[in-house]
């Protein structure tokens, strides 16, 4: 966990986001306790399950920013860490300032939309939410997370609506 904590702290900035998963059954208290002495300012989910099963403890999977699984395996393998510098290169961090450290998972704010499939002016479809709309641009939240701005003139005119009508609603 230590390593953990410092692969936050030292990628934190550039993007990457640690979620710890506690599956050993213990009582909250105690991982609460540990959390605060180990000085983990990432989310702990109190239980999960992931797209693969994990052998040992620690384990450690690593996504990138598409959402596709690049690693999987112990923290301290060097493999890791070079997947997560190798996904981490040309991607832009988009920091939630409102998020809560520690124990706990960090709140949502509340997106203008709930996720839904958008097409683009090409037929090409985009699964995302809309989170805020910004000049000619509307900024998406993709499933895995990440926020990107897209200009809403490249949607379909039905999407194009959709925003129009989110503007009034704000």
């Amino acid at each position: 966990m230590p390593h953990l904590v410092q692969m936050s702290k030292r990628y934190g900035k550039k993007g990457l986001q640690v979620i710890g998963v506690h599956r050993q059954g213990g009582p909250d208290e105690k991982v609460i306790e540990k959390a605060k002495d180990l000085k983990m300012e990432f989310p702990v989910a109190k239980t999960g399950s992931g797209p693969v099963q994990a052998r040992g403890i620690p384990h450690l999977f690593v996504f990138g920013a598409t959402g596709k699984l690049v690693f999987s395996g112990h923290p301290m393998d060097k493999e890791a860490e070079k997947s997560i510098k190798r996904e981490l290169k040309g991607v832009t961090a988009e920091l939630d300032t409102g998020a809560k450290k520690g124990f706990g998972l960090a709140p949502r704010v509340k997106n203008l939309s709930e996720q839904r499939s958008w097409t683009n002016a090409d037929g090409k479809a985009i699964k995302a939410a809309l989170v805020s709309i910004e000049g000619d641009s509307a900024k998406l939240e993709m499933p895995n997370g990440r926020k990107v701005s897209y200009p809403i003139n490249k949607l379909s005119e039905q999407d194009q609506e959709f925003i129009e009508s989110r503007k009034t609603a704000k």
